[in-house]
């Protein structure tokens, strides 16, 4: 999808909680499918979380492949109907 309206220091919420930020994205080539895509980078601040001690043993990515197994899904959502900002939206589907 489009990310317009989507700029770096965009929150990233999850269930309506702020818990990031966009750091930024880029126009990219993959070659093995030889299509365009935008990925967008962003950070989670774990002390958002509360009771995470437990999950930092496993580490970001095992935690992150944890998530997206249980439905964690990413999407863009409005942040302002004014501006037309966005934000990314993290909910379980």
């Amino acid at each position: 999808d489009s990310v317009s309206g989507l700029a770096p220091g965009a929150p990233v919420t999850f269930q309506g909680v702020c818990i990031g930020q966009v750091l930024g994205f880029d126009l990219e080539y993959d070659a093995a499918t030889e299509t365009l895509r935008v990925p967008v980078r962003y950070e989670i601040e774990p002390e958002r979380i509360a009771f995470s001690n437990e999950a930092a043993a496993r580490g970001p990515l095992e935690n992150a492949r944890l998530l997206v197994q249980q439905g964690l899904r990413a999407r863009l959502a409005s942040a302002n109907l004014l501006t037309g900002q966005q934000q990314i939206s993290l909910d379980i589907v």
